[in-house]
């Protein structure tokens, strides 16, 4: 597995594993339709002050990183296919990913979404607040 910078044949890919219903269903995220992920990918691709990687395992797009500041709180996300979950890849990835970062970082994952925590807390995140959103809590993480 390794990190790398993303390549415009990449958003396809990308676009695919962000529309899986499974998908949203554990990240508790809307799919964004095909113009609005372009139009989104092109904007943080395109963006200096957003960090964006692609995660590649035996030469195919497996999911991507994103760092980005939001209210003075460096954020870090990451969306990995499906077909690649419970393997060891994204908590691979986002440790690699954080060693590149400035600190400290902050993570959100949806209070039900069990996997995406262990994956903050295998990386060296702990819990560090909370709030309410429509279909749930929202949990916050932080690594220093």
């Amino acid at each position: 597995m390794k990190l790398r910078s993303p390549l415009p044949d990449d958003v396809e890919i990308l676009y695919q594993q962000q529309a899986d219903p499974a998908a949203h269903q554990m990240a508790r995220f809307e799919p964004r339709d095909v113009i609005t992920f372009y139009q989104h990918w092109h904007d943080i691709t395109h963006n200096p002050e957003i960090t964006v990687l692609v995660i590649e395992h035996d030469n195919k797009v497996i999911g991507d990183l994103v760092c980005w500041t939001e209210e003075g709180q460096r954020i870090v996300g990451y969306w990995l296919g499906q077909e690649y979950w419970g393997q060891g890849f994204a908590s691979q990835a986002l440790s690699l990913f954080t060693e590149q970062l400035e600190h400290p970082l902050h993570a959100y994952v949806h209070q039900a979404n069990l996997p995406s925590q262990r994956v903050l807390e295998k990386c060296g995140f702990i819990p560090c607040g909370q709030f309410s959103v429509d279909d749930g809590i929202e949990l916050l993480f932080r690594l220093d």
